[in-house]
């Protein structure tokens, strides 16, 4: 592998990662401390008990707060990947049960996944690239 690839991926790795990371955490504040009602109405409105509701908030805040941090430190990123993909189809396909209309609202909220999904399997793709290149040269 020539260098100018390597140094490129050297820079962008940090930069999907710290923009994957700001995505993750930024949605954990704004369910929890900006717009914590809309999804309790969402949740509500679909027949979930506020109570549930209340606990399904805390969880999804609390794991997308840990996959912005996860992402930050750098650590077992593949794993990371894997997980950050599972999570966005749930959330995705649940959506798109709960709120159909998701799919016609003109900010996109479930159009969306589809680059971040993009983004994360080019980065899975590179770190998988990087691994094995390391693990035939040494």
């Amino acid at each position: 592998m020539s260098k100018v690839p390597s140094i490129c991926f050297k820079k962008y790795h940090f930069l999907i990662r710290i923009t994957l990371a700001a995505v993750w955490i930024w949605t954990a504040l704004t369910s929890l401390f900006f717009d914590f009602q809309f999804g309790f109405k969402l949740l509500k409105d679909f027949g979930v008990s506020s109570n549930y509701s209340l606990s399904l908030i805390y969880l999804a805040s609390t794991m997308n707060l840990i996959f912005g941090l996860w992402l930050i430190s750098g650590k077992k990123l593949l794993l990371n990947c894997h997980l950050q993909m599972i999570t966005i189809i749930l959330y995705t396909l649940l959506l798109s049960i709960i709120s159909p209309d998701f799919w016609l609202h003109p900010f996109g909220p479930l159009t969306k996944n589809f680059p971040m999904l993009l983004l994360i399997i080019l980065f899975r793709d590179k770190l998988i690239q990087v691994s094995n290149q390391k693990q035939s040269n040494g």
